[in-house]
């Protein structure tokens, strides 16, 4: 229903892509019965009235509040120079005081985040939950970085006739101002926030100290619900860890007249319930720790490199061999065509009947033996070079054809051990499959979608699908055929190295799982403590889910319950 409503907001239009909104806070005064104030914050110093509309509601509380109007007039901080920086709300509470735009000092102020918390609750009909932060903390406030994180204007909404519970917080028409950034700076029709559970005064006395709660309730869940203002509520106590993670929580937390009034309270898990939970979550940490070591295994892509300097070297040295046998050829050609000058002899000392005489004359009155000592050397020269080459060529071919019996090995041996790990961790399936099964529709019948009546079930139960460990993705792909040519085995130290890297990760695991629950897929334990092996229960196990789940005589593996397959 539509009550009074006063808005004003302070703005700045500016076309950039940040977004103006800053903050979002509200407030409610005990004196003022079924008033809420919404006030928005924005870094820039107001101009003009931006153009829109900004609606506020109440859709899931029974006769709510709901409102709407056009954006107005503005309050100024009261920091140095007109602007203040992000504080925490009980900051935010001394400037809208400061400023005028709030006018009660036992108003209760919140200021509005998106954290973990709100990240966890359930998805509202759409949009997004913001919810309050500590009084004295600034955490997750801003949603930028420099001048957007000052607060130079703030806007104002006054809502009459609300009541504690969920609103939504929506703006159409607008420009940037409302539309863009993120978390709780972002505000739009498309993107409309949510606040779960705020408090609305309703005009009666406030309640002293902490709300009387059993122990079922955590303490600690509790200690903001200190000295709640008449009408507030408080929604966010939490079940007592003892309890289990899956303990569920009902009734509610309000101060009404000066007095608590506690219907909160905490169910506990059954012990069959929790074993099936143990039993899921033993499964998903085991896939998770397999997957993490599957994951952590080398793809193989250095296997090419393998002997690559050794190649390289080889490849080196040849050519410099080349060079040296092709100097060498060179050197050879032109000693062999040395020209051979004689200088002249007398007349009186040539025997023509004494050649070898002559001819010793001859050499001895010209450059012949320098040319023949030249031409010895350079022979034995290109000798030794062809040599060289010959043997540096051989070395290449022989570098290249171990460096591809490397490259293969180290590929064979890289997809050994990946392929080993994988199955390893996927040697346990069939039983963990059955398990999870099982375990699910335990929780079916505990959370009553599933109900057994004599020899007939009713309900659905939904079985998500067993997480499994996936393959390594390697870098290529090997042959069975060529790595069995190389005669390459699976060394049992693959084995140790797999299993000791299983034990860290299980150590390291962030998923705690109890003592006696296994470490690795394929031990469940059972009703009486003690563990066995999943093939060993197989059959046992089989038989009970089908006793539970098929009581008429279903086919095994069906398990239809009403009409619908589990």
């Amino acid at each position: 229903m539509n009550k009074l409503f006063v808005l004003a907001v302070s703005v700045t239009l500016f076309a950039v892509a940040t977004a103006h909104l800053t903050t979002i806070c509200s407030s409610t005064d005990p004196k003022k019965a079924g008033e809420i104030d919404f006030y928005f914050g924005t870094y820039h110093v107001i101009s003009k009235t931006p153009p829109g509309t900004v609606i506020i509601s109440q859709p899931n509380v029974a006769g709510g509040a709901k409102v709407s109007g056009t954006f107005s007039s503005h309050f100024k901080p009261k920091g140095a120079n007109g602007k203040i920086s992000y504080g925490t709300p009980d900051q935010m509470k001394a400037d809208l005081l400061a400023s005028g735009a709030l006018t009660s000092k036992d108003a209760v102020v919140d200021c509005y985040v998106v954290n973990k918390q709100s990240a966890a609750m359930k998805a509202p009909p759409s949009g997004q939950w913001i919810v309050p932060n500590p009084k004295n903390s600034k955490t997750d406030m801003d949603c930028s970085t420099g001048a957007y994180q000052m607060i130079r204007g703030w806007s104002k909404v006054i809502v009459k006739g609300a009541k504690s519970g969920d609103w939504k917080l929506e703006v159409s028409g607008t420009d940037q101002v409302y539309n863009p950034g993120n978390d709780q700076c972002s505000l739009s029709k498309n993107n409309p926030k949510w606040i779960g559970g705020m408090t609305v005064a309703d005009g009666s006395p406030s309640c002293k100290g902490l709300p009387p709660v059993g122990s079922d309730i955590e303490a600690s869940s509790i200690a903001g619900c200190k000295d709640m203002i008449g009408g507030a509520a408080c929604d966010n106590f939490k079940c007592n860890p003892k309890l289990g993670n899956n303990a569920k929580k009902s009734g509610h937390i309000y101060c009404k007249g000066g007095k608590y009034e506690v219907t909160a309270k905490c169910a506990g898990e059954s012990k069959c319930a929790m074993q099936a939970m143990d039993s899921i979550n033993g499964i998903k940490t085991t896939v998770t720790q397999c997957q993490a070591v599957v994951d952590g295994m080398s793809n193989g892509a250095h296997c090419p490199n393998e002997m690559a300097k050794v190649v390289s070297d080889a490849k080196t040295a040849a050519k410099k061999a080349d060079d040296a046998a092709k100097s060498s050829a060179t050197a050879l050609a032109t000693a062999q065509k040395t020209p051979v000058k004689f200088n002249a002899i007398p007349l009186d000392q040539i025997d023509p009947k004494n050649c070898a005489g002559l001819f010793s004359k001859l050499k001895a009155n010209s450059n012949y033996n320098a040319a023949k000592t030249a031409l010895d050397s350079a022979t034995a020269a290109k000798s030794s070079a062809d040599a060289q080459k010959t043997a540096a060529d051989k070395a290449v071919t022989t570098a290249v054809a171990q460096q591809q019996a490397a490259v293969l090995k180290c590929k064979c041996t890289v997809t050994n051990k990946a392929e080993s790990a994988f199955d390893k961790c996927n040697m346990n399936n069939k039983a963990n499959d059955m398990t999870w099964r099982k375990a699910h529709h335990l929780q079916c019948v505990e959370q009553g979608d599933v109900s057994l009546s004599g020899n007939k079930a009713q309900g659905t139960c939904s079985v998500p699908a067993t997480p499994k460990v996936t393959p390594k993705k390697l870098a290529f792909t090997v042959s069975e055929k060529e790595c069995m040519a190389i005669g390459l085995e699976e060394d049992e130290a693959m084995d140790e190295a797999f299993d000791m890297q299983m034990e860290e990760e299980s150590e390291d695991s962030l998923v705690e799982i109890e003592d006696e629950q296994p470490k690795m897929p394929g031990w469940h334990q059972m009703d009486d403590g003690s563990m066995m092996k999943d093939s060993d229960m197989e059959d046992e196990d089989m038989e009970d889910m089908e006793m539970m789940h098929n009581p008429a005589g279903n086919p095994a593996g069906h398990g239809h319950v009403a009409g619908t397959r589990l």
